[in-house]
């Protein structure tokens, strides 16, 4: 998926909800970075491959850690992690990668700079939005569209 697919998405979204959505992509490697939600924004952000949508998730006002740095981290305190739902399922890990990563090289000190280096990530985020069923509806929406192999 590109930015142009994204946009597409998000165009499907507003028409269907009346609701407004900008799009952010942050393409693997050097340029894959979260940026962080403002005080009256909440998004779903993607994480993507070339083979698969890996996980779709959501974050509102008051989730900021999960928009920006929880999917970049091995902690046990964190209930849903994207590396958690890596290290949960090593054949589903095997699939997501098409067989070119290997589970060894998810540590905790080199876990970030392995979702960066391997992930595509894509920001759906809407602003000023009273009503917190938009972003739900988002996610759902997104979720439907995608199909991530990560979820639940």
């Amino acid at each position: 998926m590109d930015k142009a697919e994204a946009e597409g998405i998000a165009a499907e979204f507003t028409g269907l909800s009346g609701v407004g959505c900008e799009v952010r992509f942050s393409k693997r490697g050097e340029t894959h970075k979260a940026s962080a939600l403002k005080k009256n924004q909440e998004g779903v952000y993607v994480f993507l491959n070339d083979w698969y949508c890996l996980k779709v998730g959501k974050a509102g006002k008051k989730s900021q850690p999960r928009w920006t740095s929880h999917h970049y981290t091995l902690n046990d305190k964190i209930p849903s992690s994207l590396p958690k739902s890596f290290r949960k399922n090593e054949v589903k890990f095997k699939k997501a990668f098409n067989n070119t990563q290997d589970m060894s090289t998810l540590r905790k000190e080199t876990i970030r700079e392995f979702v960066e280096k391997n992930t595509d990530r894509i920001e759906f985020v809407l602003s000023d939005q009273k009503d917190h069923r938009a972003v739900n509806l988002l996610e759902a929406y997104v979720q439907f569209k995608l199909n991530p192999l990560y979820e639940g």
